[in-house]
């Protein structure tokens, strides 16, 4: 499972720059970032896992409130239509870059052969 394929494909059609790392100060647009923050082989038969968890952080950053808020129901909406669970989330304001970030946790699992 490529889980940096899943996410963007899963986003693609916001047709917002969608990177895999963290905010770019540089990037003085709309953008979201996601990462992988944690994953662990779940599930044992015969010591060996059959499913591994994946768990997923997505940030929006704009500068749009208005834009922020519909961004955060559309990525959520996207990706649980993917097939990812959703964990948690929150609304931020950088007052320094002066950005609404809005990170969102998500689970995906994937099933091992």
């Amino acid at each position: 499972m490529d889980i940096l394929e899943l996410v963007t494909n899963a986003l693609e059609s916001l047709n917002i720059p969608c990177i895999y790392g963290w905010y770019d100060e540089n990037l003085n647009e709309t953008h979201i970032t996601f990462l992988e923050f944690d994953n662990q082989e779940e599930d044992y038969s015969d010591d060996e896992a059959t499913s591994i968890e994946h768990y997923i952080q997505v940030d929006i950053w704009t500068k749009d409130t208005n834009e922020s808020q519909v961004l955060k129901k559309q990525v959520k909406e996207l990706l649980k239509q993917n097939g990812f669970i959703y964990q948690n989330g929150q609304d931020l304001f950088e007052i320094e870059d002066k950005v609404w970030h809005i990170p969102q946790r998500f689970l995906i699992i994937e099933y091992l052969e």
